[in-house]
């Protein structure tokens, strides 16, 4: 059974393909154990969004995009909470915003909640309790885990804008 963990082992593995990622060296990444991290990316593994190929462990970038875009908003769909602190997400994230204007109302933008957060908008529980600290330490892995928050709203505008990013980051040609 995939956990919430698993999807930001291979989020990580998307977003740094060529880095090598031993299991203690993800485990302080993502804010997790040495033990989760191994036990996830086996899960990953077992899933087919991680493969192995001499040695290294890779992202399976079709199985991960299609499980983003057609699994995960309706495993972890979105319940949007009460106006408060942290960290803009979804469509709300700065790196977004080029393509979703923002809101000049707090109630119309999203955010992980986050102690002393620097951002005030309607609130989402992240896929995973570390996300919000993981985005606040890696501005790419925000970009990512911030995409994934726009599928979970299940909004078609939305997944098209979405769809279109994922597939160009991963460098995944549309199928006709």
């Amino acid at each position: 059974m995939i956990k919430p963990q698993d999807l930001a082992v291979s989020t990580l593995f998307a977003a740094y393909p060529n880095e090598s990622w031993p299991y203690a060296k993800l485990a302080a990444k993502l804010h997790i154990s040495v033990s989760e991290s191994h036990s996830s990316v086996q899960r990953c593994l077992a899933a087919g969004f991680l493969y192995k190929l001499d040695g290294k462990i890779r992202l399976n970038a079709i199985v991960y995009s299609r499980f983003i875009e057609h699994g995960l908003p309706y495993i972890w769909p979105i319940e949007i909470g009460p106006v408060r602190n942290g960290l803009y997400a979804a469509y709300s994230a700065p790196a977004l915003q080029k393509i979703f204007a923002p809101s000049d109302l707090p109630e119309n933008n999203l955010l992980w909640p986050l102690d002393n957060g620097p951002d005030y908008a309607s609130s989402i529980e992240a896929i995973h309790p570390s996300i919000p600290k993981i985005s606040a330490e890696d501005p790419l892995l925000y970009v990512w885990f911030a995409w994934m928050e726009v599928f979970r709203l299940r909004r078609p505008r939305l997944i098209h804008e979405g769809r279109r990013w994922i597939e160009a980051a991963l460098d995944i040609e549309q199928a006709a």
